[in-house]
């Protein structure tokens, strides 16, 4: 059965739906158009599809790296090549590469523990990851300029910026 949302006493129709309207608790939205924009549902065959890529995606890492959920971010700065993976209970993972390397090879760099926050309403977010005195901050840019950059990687040091790289290949395109 599908479930619409029906406005309770002393709320207006669409309040709190302001991104459009929701069926089925998530598993279909729509703009106020009647025109599908999201649909949150996965059948087995693409259940199936998607644990297979994973497995092959894990057969081509650093035996380092081959434990996690699921691959989140692949992206590529000037000088770095990175990985963000989620492990279990949504704890992400960072490693990186010098550009050019392939993800086979062992990363120089691996930082659990890392978490996700969002940043604003329109899909921009960064994951933090820490190491000592040093935070590495990728910030990916959904919503913005059609000049701005997908991502970018800054590293703080005892709470001062010390880098920014500006990522300019970025997988999946947010």
């Amino acid at each position: 059965p599908i479930c619409i949302h029906r406005p309770g006493a002393g709320e207006r129709p669409g309040a709190g739906r302001w991104r459009g309207i929701m069926l089925d608790s998530g598993s279909l939205w729509l703009d106020y158009d009647g025109k599908v924009i999201a649909v949150n549902h996965q059948s087995e065959v693409e259940k199936n599809l998607k644990n297979e890529l994973i497995e092959k995606d894990k057969k081509g890492l650093h035996p380092l790296l081959r434990e996690f959920e699921q691959p989140v971010l692949i992206c590529e700065s000037d000088k770095f090549l990175i990985r963000i993976d989620c492990l279990k209970d949504y704890e992400y993972r960072y490693a990186t590469w010098p550009k050019g390397s392939q993800q086979s090879s062992k990363p120089d760099l691996v930082l659990k523990n890392g978490k996700i926050v969002s940043d604003g309403s329109g899909g921009n977010h960064y994951f933090d990851f820490k190491n000592g005195d040093y935070l590495y901050r990728v910030y990916v840019e959904v919503m913005g300029s059609y000049e701005d950059p997908p991502a970018s990687l800054e590293i703080y040091k005892s709470g001062k910026l010390i880098s920014t790289q500006i990522v300019t290949k970025i997988q999946p395109e947010p």
